[in-house]
C-alpha cells in the first residue's frame, strides 16, 4: 500500500471515531467541564482584572448591570456598588466603574483614553462630534461647529432665541392664564421639551418646528424614538438589521433623517437666492461652509448626523435641566425668594428683557441654582465609557491594565466626599465666590478636558 493510500485510511479511521465521540454524552459533559475549569483558573489566576473589588458574577458577565440600566436603575445600584467596594469597581469581565473626581478627570483629560466601541453604534451610520473616537476628526468638527457656541456666534442669535423661546412661552402661559379666568395648568417638562426642540430646529435646521404652539408636537416623538432605538441599536446591534423589530421608531429616525435632508437643501436653496443673511451664525451654516479632512465639503450623510445629533442631545439634555431647577425651586421655596429677590434687585424694570450677558454679570445666585442643580441631577446621568489605552492606567489604589473599559460614573463624581461637602444636598451657597468658580471645574456634567461638550455654554 502507498504512503499516500496509508495516510487517507489513517485520516478515515480519524475521523469516523471523532465523530463517533461528538455523539456521546460523556465527551460534551467532559468539554464543559475542562472550559468551566479553566475559566475558573483564568478568572482567579490569569485575569487581569482580578483584584479590582466586585461581585462576584462580575468576573464572567455584566448581564446583571445590563440588566439595571433597562431596568432604569443602574445609577442607584452603581452607587451601592462603590459604597461597597471603593472608588473602583469591577462590574464586568473587561469593565470598571470609577467614581472619584480625580481619577475621573484625569481619564478625561486627554485623547489617550479614547473612547471605547460601544461609541461606534452611532446614532445615526456616520460619524458625527459625538460617536467619533478619532482624535484628528474630533478636533476638526470641534473648530467647525465652535464659532457657533462663542460669544459672537451667541449674540448673533439670541434674539431668535429670546423670540422662539423665552418670549413665545410666555405668551402661550399668558394665553393659557386668560382662556382660564385666571388659573392655568401645565406640564413643564413638556413644555420645557417643545421649547428647546424649537430653539434648536431654528439653529440647527434653519426652522422652528412649531413644537409649543402643539398640543401634541410630532417632533418630540421622532426625538424620543430617535433615543430609544438608538440606545437600542448601541446595545443590542442586531435590532438594527430585523427590520419587523421595533418598526415604529424606526419609522421616526427615518422621518427625522428625511426633514433634515429638505433642511439642507431650503437653506442651500435660501443661499442661492441670497434670502440668507450672512449675518447669522447659526450651527446648519458652520457645517454648510466646513470641509472634511480631504478638503472637500462635509458628506450630506455625516451633516445630517451632526444636525440631528444637534436636536436630540440638546432637546433632551436643556429641558431636562430646566424642569429639575424648577423642581429644586419648588421643593426649596428659600432658595426660589432668594433668586427672586436678585432679579428684582438687578433688574429693577419687569419689562426688562434679561440678556445671557447681563445674566452672567449681575446674577451669581441664580447661576448657583443652576450648578448645583446640575451637580445633584446631571442630565447625561449613567456613564461615559472609555478605554484604558495600551498602557494601562493607575486609579487610586488600583492599577487597570489594558484592553480594559473605564466607565466613568458622572453621578459618583458628582457626589465625591472628598470634594463635595454634604453631597446629597442642595446647596446653592457652595458654587458662590471665587472658591465657587474653582469647586465648578469639578462639574462633568458636560463631560470634561478634550471631549468637553460644544455646546456647554
Amino acid at each position: 500500500m502507498s504512503s499516500q493510500k496509508l495516510l487517507g485510511a489513517v485520516n478515515s479511521l480519524g475521523l469516523n471515531s471523532l465523530l463517533e465521540l461528538f455523539k456521546t454524552s460523556r465527551f460534551w459533559f467532559n468539554l464543559i467541564s475542562a472550559y468551566g475549569t479553566y475559566k475558573v483558573i483564568y478568572y482567579l489566576f490569569l485575569d487581569p482584572l482580578r483584584r479590582i473589588p466586585g461581585l462576584w458574577w462580575s468576573r464572567f458577565t455584566d448581564l446583571p448591570f445590563r440588566i439595571r440600566r433597562f431596568r432604569g436603575t443602574q445609577v442607584q445600584y452603581t452607587h451601592q456598588l462603590h459604597k461597597r467596594f471603593g472608588s473602583v469597581v469591577r462590574v464586568g469581565p473587561h469593565s470598571v466603574s470609577v467614581n472619584k473626581a480625580c481619577d475621573i478627570k484625569r481619564i478625561l483629560a486627554s485623547y489617550k483614553f479614547s473612547k471605547s466601541k460601544v461609541y461606534d453604534n452611532a446614532i445615526l451610520d456616520a460619524e458625527e462630534i459625538f460617536s467619533t473616537r478619532k482624535e484628528q476628526f474630533n478636533r476638526l468638527r470641534r473648530r467647525q461647529v465652535g464659532p457657533a457656541f462663542s460669544t459672537t456666534g451667541l449674540d448673533s442669535v439670541e434674539d431668535i432665541i429670546l423670540d422662539v423661546g423665552s418670549r413665545a412661552l410666555k405668551k402661550k402661559i399668558e394665553t393659557g392664564i386668560e382662556k382660564g379666568n385666571g388659573s392655568y395648568t401645565i406640564n413643564y417638562f413638556d413644555n420645557f421639551q417643545s421649547l428647546t426642540a424649537d430653539i434648536i430646529g431654528e439653529l440647527a435646521f434653519g426652522r422652528p418646528f412649531g413644537a409649543l404652539e402643539s398640543e401634541k408636537p410630532s417632533i418630540i416623538r421622532l426625538v424620543n424614538s430617535t433615543i430609544v432605538i438608538s440606545v437600542l441599536d448601541a446595545f443590542m446591534p442586531p435590532v438594527k438589521y430585523i427590520p419587523f423589530l421595533f418598526k415604529n421608531y424606526k419609522s421616526d429616525k427615518k422621518q427625522i433623517i428625511d426633514f433634515s435632508n429638505s433642511c439642507i437643501e431650503a437653506r442651500r436653496k435660501a443661499i442661492e437666492n441670497n434670502e440668507f443673511s450672512k449675518d447669522r451664525i447659526d450651527i446648519l451654516q458652520m457645517y454648510l461652509d466646513a470641509h472634511d479632512l480631504d478638503g472637500s465639503p462635509i458628506k450630506k450623510k455625516e451633516l445630517i448626523a451632526e444636525i440631528v445629533l444637534m436636536l436630540i442631545a440638546g432637546t433632551d439634555t436643556t429641558s431636562v435641566t430646566m424642569t429639575w431647577l424648577l423642581h429644586f425651586y419648588l421643593m426649596y421655596p428659600e432658595v426660589y425668594k432668594k433668586v427672586v429677590a436678585e432679579i428684582d434687585q438687578a433688574f429693577s424694570e419687569k419689562s426688562t428683557v434679561i440678556r445671557y450677558k447681563e445674566a452672567r454679570q449681575n446674577l451669581p445666585y441664580f447661576q448657583a441654582t443652576v450648578y448645583e442643580c446640575m451637580r445633584m441631577k446631571p442630565a447625561v446621568g449613567g456613564f461615559l465609557p472609555r478605554d484604558s489605552s495600551s498602557d494601562g492606567i493607575q486609579l487610586s489604589d488600583h492599577y487597570i491594565p489594558p484592553n480594559s473599559e473605564l466607565l466613568v460614573f458622572i453621578d459618583g463624581a458628582h457626589n465625591d466626599e472628598s470634594v463635595w461637602t454634604s453631597p446629597k444636598k442642595y446647596i446653592p451657597e457652595r458654587f458662590m465666590g471665587e472658591n465657587g468658580k474653582e469647586l465648578a471645574k469639578n462639574l462633568v456634567a458636560f463631560s470634561s478636558g478634550v471631549r468637553i461638550c460644544a455646546g456647554r455654554k
